[in-house]
């Protein structure tokens, strides 16, 4: 009985949870030989100028989780989530492989779609009262991302496209509060690398 005291009683157990938000990504091309996408005169791996991209995009997501009681207010935790809605950018590398000379100009264009993120992290929780809790988050994200490049007028040889998964890390951390026993709503930031 004398548990039921502390706040962080009532924020122990186990959850399941949906969420909707914003995503802002930068994606850097590092290219580890020369090729018509990265021609640079260079074999070792080189970030090329113009192979960048920042974009936003609008995302959904899933989460299902466990919090135990450790001590006071103080609560552990694991999560396991997903978001998706693909973020997919092109764009135009503005590098001709030709170089003009006597063949018709060509174009590059470089693609990028981060198509779902899966993160398996643990949370450290402190409640503030029965109805507020803030914790941190930390831990090991696998990304499902698609790579392209094709040069325009169109050839064959130089057309390609991959899709991979990649790992990576991600932290953050967030404010829930609580709006009935088994319901509540939070905000949440986190940070993603691949």
């Amino acid at each position: 009985e004398e548990a039921q005291g502390y706040p962080a009683y009532g924020w122990a157990g186990c959850y399941v949870g949906a969420g909707m938000g914003a995503a802002i990504s930068h994606v850097d091309w590092r290219y580890r030989n020369s090729n018509p996408y990265s021609a640079t005169g260079n074999l070792d791996p080189q970030l090329i100028d113009g192979a960048d991209f920042k974009n936003s995009r609008g995302i959904v997501g899933a989460q299902i989780g466990c919090n135990m009681l450790v001590s006071g207010p103080w609560l552990v935790g694991a999560e396991l989530s997903w978001t998706g809605n693909p973020h997919r950018q092109e764009k135009n590398n503005n590098f001709d492989p030709a170089q003009g000379g006597a063949f018709v100009p060509l174009e590059t264009f470089i693609t990028t779609e981060t198509q779902s993120v899966f993160s398996l992290t643990a949370r450290l929780g402190y409640t503030l009262s029965d109805d507020w809790l803030v914790y941190a988050k930390g831990g090991y994200a696998l990304g499902k991302i698609r790579t392209a490049g094709f040069l325009t007028p169109n050839f064959a040889d130089f057309t390609w496209a991959d899709t991979r998964w990649h790992n990576g890390w991600t932290a953050g951390g967030g404010v829930e509060h609580r709006l009935f026993r088994n319901v509540t709503i939070g905000v949440e930031y986190a940070y993603t690398q691949f």
